[in-house]
């Protein structure tokens, strides 16, 4: 990649994903080739050349911010309604009781717990997460919770509204996300969508990159062949411990398991549930629908096979040792397999540690929350059922 690529690269960057901003630095990059070509190779590749980045980035800032603000403040009052059961936007309409019950709104996502409450708890459903607008935040964990919320109020005959500050980033993303896997768009494709009807929607650049990895796991065909995959059980959020999810392992061996949870270990011959000798019950049930999830809305090919720390498979203690199939190796995992049952070994992950203890304090009821927008700890409704907990307006 020469320095313009690189350029081009940081300026987009910079900002959230905006369609149109990407087609004009591509332009101005198509723009410069001939340039680049008389340039010494040196200077094309960078070298003994100072890039005035920030210069660059803040040349019509001023006129885009004020552009940007105008778009907010239009949207502000909007509840935006994307498919009949689906509608977001921002604080302002969350607290607006007769624009809800305009809009014929009977549940709501608030994905800002931490800066907004449940205003309307008596007239509404509400759940809650605590999902901060920031690059490196796991948006793809809480994908499926997201979809079995809003499936629900589907079969019910409901709507949901999805909130988060603005409207802009955090709740476009999710709403993103369900179009990409209900419509089987492309992320560009469900993002045009939203934009043409918010036109202030503009996902962070971390989101963006998630749900373009993402996609192809949702829209590939169920026939096409997966790579191995394992995920753990863990808390979302520290500031709602008893939210469980998969989060993915990125290095599955079997020094990526833990006696103390549950694991669901993805391979071509089925979706194995792995659980570990000190789990907790209410976390091997947790894991148990997490892997349904993955069947339902990735396609995962079955069957779901629950397997314990001890006895496992062949087929599973391959995977963790990365074994390629011959004798020699099958022989060695029988009898390592013997030996650590006879001695009783467990596995012991120090990294999953704090998952582990804010769990096993908020079961206890008495976790100490972190402070971060200085609303009070609560239950997001994730471990309750919804199907029930409310009489649907008629609409």
């Amino acid at each position: 990649m020469g320095w313009f690529e690189c350029f081009i690269w940081c300026v987009e960057m910079g900002g959230r994903f905006d369609p149109d901003r990407q087609k004009l630095l591509r332009t101005c990059l198509d723009q410069t080739k001939p340039l680049q070509k008389k340039m010494h190779p040196k200077m094309r590749d960078g070298v003994d050349m100072k890039l005035d980045i920030g210069a660059a980035q803040d040349l019509g800032y001023l006129e885009e911010h004020q552009y940007r603000r105008e778009d907010i403040a239009r949207c502000e009052k909007q509840c935006s309604q994307i498919l009949p059961h689906l509608f977001f936007g921002g604080n302002t309409v969350a607290q607006n009781l007769e624009t809800l019950q305009n809009s014929r709104i009977t549940h709501i996502l608030n994905c800002v717990g931490f800066l907004c409450p449940e205003y309307f708890p008596e007239s509404f459903v509400y759940k809650t997460l605590w999902l901060q607008d920031n690059p490196s935040e796991d948006l793809v964990c809480i994908l499926y919770d997201v979809f079995d919320y809003f499936e629900d109020v589907l079969e019910n005959g409901g709507r949901v509204f999805v909130h988060c500050i603005q409207g802009v980033s955090r709740s476009a993303s999710l709403v993103i996300a369900y179009l990409m896997w209900r419509e089987k768009n492309t992320f560009e494709e469900a993002f045009e969508k939203v934009k043409k009807l918010r036109c202030v929607a503009s996902p962070n650049m971390g989101f963006v990159f998630q749900l373009l990895q993402w996609q192809s796991r949702i829209l590939n065909s169920p026939d096409t062949p997966s790579s191995p995959r394992c995920f753990r059980l863990a808390p979302f959020s520290a500031f709602d411990p008893l939210h469980l999810v998969l989060k993915a392992v990125s290095n599955p061996n079997l020094g990526a398991l833990d006696s103390r949870g549950c694991f669901v270990l993805q391979l071509p011959s089925g979706l194995y549930v792995w659980h570990g000798k000190h789990s907790a019950s209410v976390m091997a049930v947790a894991t148990d629908h997490a892997a349904f999830q993955l069947v339902r809305y990735e396609r995962a090919q079955g069957p779901i096979l629950s397997v314990w720390e001890g006895g496992e498979p062949h087929e599973v203690l391959k995977f963790l040792f990365g074994c390629v199939n011959d004798v020699e190796n099958s022989l060695n995992l029988e009898k390592w397999q013997e030996q650590r049952v006879s001695e009783e070994q467990e596995v012991f992950n120090p990294a999953y540690t704090p998952d582990f203890e804010i769990f096993r304090q908020a079961q206890l009821g008495v976790f100490d929350p972190p402070l971060l927008g200085g609303l009070p700890f609560r239950n997001g409704n994730w471990g309750l059922p919804h199907s029930n907990s409310k009489k649907r307006p008629e609409i």
